[in-house]
């Protein structure tokens, strides 16, 4: 059982699993007290998508304004994981709860 983040009431968690790769919209968890709905597991799925490709991004824009040699590309290869980190813990506790 899940605590609702709004109320901290109880949730009831669901109970289906799919594979990975199914683009199957699931039905939201609808806290009964104060009606906050959570979000699809389809679009936590594209954030995370979304932090892979920021991450990858900042990285490769530090090596190319940069010169092209070993200490450089370990670095845009730091700052990647960095922002890649910083970015989905960003998504998952700010974009995780919608309010109905």
């Amino acid at each position: 059982m899940a605590n609702c983040p709004n109320c901290n009431s109880k949730l009831a968690t669901q109970k289906i699993v799919k594979s990975f790769l199914s683009l199957k919209s699931y039905p939201p968890i609808v806290c009964k007290s104060c009606k906050m709905i959570l979000s699809h597991k389809i679009n936590n799925r594209l954030y995370g998508g979304l932090a892979a490709i920021l991450g990858i991004s900042v990285g490769l824009l530090y090596i190319n304004l940069n010169n092209l040699n070993v200490e450089n590309i370990l670095i845009g290869i730091i700052l990647a994981g960095i922002s890649l980190v910083l970015s989905s813990i960003f998504i998952t506790n700010f974009l995780h709860f919608e309010k109905q």
